[in-house]
């Protein structure tokens, strides 16, 4: 199967979103996003305070702190561990090779946690936090980019992602793994999604996902729904070259989550 490069871009950006939507309103003793509702009623808007004084002095924080709950969830999982200090014993995530002087957003975060330690002290984690502060991060350059030119998309992708959750609940941690080791590679650009062929041997079949990484058949669905769509077909072919669903619009959708 072949995939043009912006409708592969494109795809994976609209399936991280909806992931993360349906793992927040179909998930219920594991993952919650009401977990805090009881013993921190403040800790969204507190996190929502400090994201927005960040993203309106440096736009670009927005990206950098997404991409910090990234490269957290890459070493042993999305613990928080990439905020931990070097020691004379000890050597973290956060001056490793691919981090050091590469990473940001470390003291935006500190502020967060120093904000939400005042409000309930001792109750949220630093996982949480990270976690929450990507999230919000791009929430706050949302808009409806294609509310008008494609407004069947977002519908299509969430119907599919339901239904496939619903028959495997697993299936959202593993469509969300999909979308972070194709970031690993040459970055966000859906390339672990290309076939093998005699003259090429991509990311889909390397080592560390072989066998491994799986949801390409959600992926697969997603695709031809879009395109059987009398809606949507119309309008995949003339989208914008660099992405489907722009990071200034993909989050609007997860205002249902908030």
């Amino acid at each position: 199967m072949e995939y043009h490069n912006k409708q592969i871009i494109s795809m994976l950006k609209v399936l991280f979103m909806m992931i993360l939507m349906i793992m927040g309103t179909q998930t219920h003793a594991q993952l919650s996003s009401d977990f805090y509702a009881e013993s921190c009623p403040s800790l969204f808007p507190a996190v929502r305070g400090v994201m927005q004084r960040a993203v309106a002095k440096e736009r670009r924080m927005a990206a950098s702190l997404l991409r910090l709950f990234f490269h957290d969830c890459f070493i042993n999982g999305c613990d928080g561990s990439i905020l931990l200090d070097d020691t004379s014993s000890f050597r973290g995530e956060k001056t490793a090779g691919p981090n050091n002087n590469s990473v940001k957003g470390f003291e935006v975060i500190d502020k967060i946690k120093s904000r939400v330690e005042k409000l309930c002290p001792g109750v949220v984690s630093c996982a949480d936090i990270v976690a929450i502060s990507a999230r919000d991060s791009v929430l706050l350059l949302s808009s409806d980019f294609y509310a008008e030119s494609c407004p069947s998309l977002f519908p299509a992708v969430r119907r599919v992602m339901q239904r496939a959750v619903a028959k495997e609940r697993r299936m959202a941690a593993s469509l969300l793994r999909l979308f972070f080791h194709d970031c690993f590679v040459n970055g966000w650009d859906g390339s672990i999604l290309l076939d093998d062929t005699s003259s090429f041997r991509g990311e889909k079949t390397a080592g560390p996902n072989n066998n491994s990484v799986r949801g390409f058949e959600v992926i697969d669905k997603i695709n031809r729904g879009l395109r059987n769509s009398v809606q949507a077909s119309s309008h995949v072919q003339t989208l914008s070259p660099s992405v489907l669903v722009t990071p200034s619009s993909w989050l609007s959708h997860l205002r249902a989550f908030t």
